[in-house]
């Protein structure tokens, strides 16, 4: 699906900086926001080309999973498999959140249909942002909850 190049500005970087901090922080690091934000802006550029080649539903997206796990495996020195897995579990944590995000807008916001908001920039920008901030708690809270972990086998030693 081809993406507006103000929409893929607006969201489309935020959201490509938070799936690359999931699956940064999925892989049992503490952020460093620098390796997300570089692999993340890397990873919207091959995003918004790849979107314009004219591929068959979800294909993008294949490509653009190995796409984010060969990034994290030469750039933040992941495990390849690790990074596979992390980065189709990013993908679904931004798939159920935008599917919830478009559902609420079009049933509470009083939209009349969700081709409403992939037709207009507008909204696609505004219903977009609630998945990204789901992103960025995520890769947060992981991130939280590992260095806690961590902190409390260090005092059982």
């Amino acid at each position: 699906m081809q993406m507006p190049f103000l929409s893929w500005l607006l969201q489309g970087i935020p959201e490509s900086i938070g799936i690359a901090a999931v699956v940064y922080s999925f892989s049992s690091r503490q952020i460093r926001w620098k390796y997300p934000i570089f692999i993340g802006l890397i990873y919207a550029v091959f995003m918004y080309v790849i979107r314009l080649l004219p591929l068959t539903f979800g294909v993008h997206t294949v490509i653009l999973i190995f796409i984010l796990a060969i990034l994290s495996t030469l750039i933040a020195k992941i495990d390849l498999r690790k990074a596979i897995i992390n980065a189709n579990i990013a993908i679904i944590i931004l798939a159920l959140s935008e599917i919830i995000s478009v559902y609420i807008a079009v049933r509470m916001g009083g939209l009349a249909s969700q081709d409403i908001i992939f037709t207009n920039q507008f909204y696609r920008i505004v219903v977009g942002m609630p998945p990204v901030i789901t992103l960025y708690s995520a890769a947060i809270l992981y991130s939280y909850r590992a260095r806690l972990v961590k902190n409390m086998e260090i005092k059982e030693v």
